[in-house]
């Protein structure tokens, strides 16, 4: 199997387990609000990965120079959620998260070509546009524009924007420490760090109005449900640590960006929802773009 399907396949992995999480994190925060989920999320998030890296540790590398290399990288990667959720708090979903997505993929894609020296065959760049194109047909609510002022803080573009530029350069990054420590350790590396990116927030410049649910008075199915998203979220980091570590890091970028994907299957099979046409045809434009970046890549 070329290097290019298996940097597809990861990043699909990764991106089914993004999709899943966010669809269960939306119940959650509603249930138990914000702090309390993002809280234990990261606390579960971190725990599976350190089980995976026990699991794993033969295939792990420990270099000290990458350890805080990899840690450096996670820290603005959390920076990058910070703004995101930032956008999403003041503006509105239709605008934020297909910016934020086609944003990402353009930085990525222009920093892999810029910065790794990574050349672009005529089919690939093709395939980057059509998913590009994908996630703006499916994501954009043109009614989202109306009566918005594009470029003020309200608007939430300016924190996508920057969410995006944040992560479209630190996403291609992790295929360095990848590399050398393995993608088991680095994706170990991106979820304690972003729990404790989490944990200094929640104390340092969260609401203290708000208390932080104690686990005991959480039910068994949000219980279950916060276990779940957080072995999820750590399997999401490692795979898109191997991915990276393929080096083909225009392809990761792109189809990682494909993240709409998750949205229209567990839209149409899992909630029986009736797609209109317009996602039709997103879905297929973005399946076949990234059949073409893993079969011709």
């Amino acid at each position: 199997m070329s290097s290019a399907a298996v940097a597809v396949l990861y990043s699909l992995a990764t991106i089914t387990c993004w999709g899943t999480v966010n669809v269960v994190i939306k119940n959650l925060t509603n249930t138990l609000g914000e702090k309390s989920t993002l809280y234990y999320r990261g606390m579960f998030s971190a725990i599976s990965s350190c089980l995976l890296l026990l699991a794993f540790l033969n295939e792990s590398t420990f270099n000290i120079t990458y350890i805080f290399y990899g840690a450096f990288l996670a820290t603005f990667s959390y920076i990058g959620f910070y703004y995101l959720v930032r956008g999403l708090t003041v503006g509105k979903v239709g605008i934020v998260v297909p910016l934020n997505s086609s944003a990402r993929v353009f930085v990525s894609v222009l920093f892999g070509v810029l910065y790794f020296g990574d050349t672009l065959s005529m089919l690939e760049i093709i395939a980057i546009i059509g998913i590009l194109l994908g996630v703006l047909l499916y994501s954009l609510d043109l009614d989202s524009f109306k009566g918005t002022k594009f470029f003020s803080k309200k608007s939430g573009v300016l924190y996508a924007l920057l969410s995006s530029v944040i992560w479209g350069i630190v996403y291609p990054l992790f295929n360095l420490p990848s590399g050398i420590l393995g993608g088991v350790f680095l994706g170990f590396i991106i979820e304690v760090v972003g729990f404790v990116c989490v944990v200094g927030q929640i104390n340092l410049g969260g609401d203290a109005s708000v208390p932080l649910r104690k686990l005991s008075t959480i039910s068994k199915s949000n219980l279950h449900s916060l276990i779940f998203i957080g072995v999820a979220s750590a399997l999401g980091s490692l795979f898109l640590a191997q991915a990276y570590k393929t080096g083909d890091v225009n392809i990761v970028s792109a189809v990682t960006g494909a993240s709409a994907l998750v949205s229209i299957f567990y839209a149409w099979v899992l909630n029986k929802e009736q797609l209109l046409f317009k996602e039709y045809i997103a879905a297929v434009l973005m399946v076949a773009s990234v059949v073409i970046l893993g079969y011709f890549g």
